[in-house]
């Protein structure tokens, strides 16, 4: 999105093979979306615990053409700003398959207490399928979302920023 790249720009889909879709078509999509990229220096970072993880975030990057984020091994205690402001998103275990709940719990609690921390004028977006989230995190949400992530029944919770 900071680039306005548009979303599948590199991909290829089983409709460009339709016969009755003008090959030219798509060329001239592609281009028209490739013009409206915008070139400017971003600033986004990620981290995981898991190296496996972070590899393949690494190459996932690549294919997306925005080699530019900057990937680290962090546990979640150990985030620290890059910046006095931004967005924070985050992804945490939902408790549903590997973690189990007290696990869960305690990541939520340290992220709550990171956010505070470290990243106070930081807006934050979280998604998970735990209920009790915002109990664990230590604060009720400013806008709180339903949605799916595939299959799974998951609540998109957002932490506007402080002003200063």
């Amino acid at each position: 999105m900071a680039k306005n790249i548009a979303p599948g720009l590199y991909r290829n889909f089983e409709s460009e093979q339709w016969p009755w879709i003008d090959e030219n078509l798509w060329a001239e999509a592609r281009e028209r979306a490739k013009a409206k990229i915008v070139d400017r220096e971003i600033k986004i970072y990620g981290s995981d615990h898991d190296r496996e993880l972070i590899e393949l975030s690494r190459e996932n990057a690549k294919l997306a053409h925005v080699p530019e984020i900057q990937f680290e091994r962090n546990a979640v205690q150990d985030l620290k700003a890059p910046a006095e402001r931004g967005i924070l998103v985050a992804n945490p275990p939902y408790g549903t398959r590997l973690e189990d709940e007290k696990t869960v719990k305690r990541i939520y609690t340290q992220l709550g207490d990171v956010v505070q921390d470290h990243f106070p004028f930081w807006s934050v977006y979280v998604i998970t399928a735990n209920e009790q989230f915002e109990e664990a995190y230590g604060e009720k949400a400013t806008k709180k979302r339903k949605l799916y992530n595939g299959n799974i029944k998951t609540d998109y919770y957002q932490f506007w920023a402080k002003r200063k």
